[in-house]
């Protein structure tokens, strides 16, 4: 976390969130108290595809309905992703271990 600077809170990890009577989860939620919004940090190890914008753009407006108070300013998205190459590496190396 110390990498995405300072003014961060970790608000949660897998965050639930309850939209329509089914549960969703974000993988991690954070608040930056100098900008005062929420920030959604959505982490994948695929390729991008275009449903995956979709999503998160899901999350920032559940966050913004169920979160988000008057004096917060609007939700930040991040999409983090990783290449699938990276991901069968470390099965790799899990697997000689």
């Amino acid at each position: 976390m110390l990498e995405l600077g300072v003014s961060f809170a970790f608000v949660g990890s897998q965050y639930p969130l309850q939209v329509s009577g089914k549960e969703f989860r974000i993988n991690l939620l954070l608040y930056h108290f100098r900008l005062h919004c929420f920030v959604v940090i959505d982490l994948k190890v695929v390729e991008f595809e275009p449903e995956l914008s979709g999503k998160i753009n899901f999350y920032v407006s559940a966050v913004d309905d169920l979160l988000r108070s008057e004096q917060d300013q609007p939700t930040i998205e991040q999409l983090e992703m990783e290449l699938e190459t990276a991901a069968q590496e470390l099965k790799i190396e899990d697997a000689e271990q």
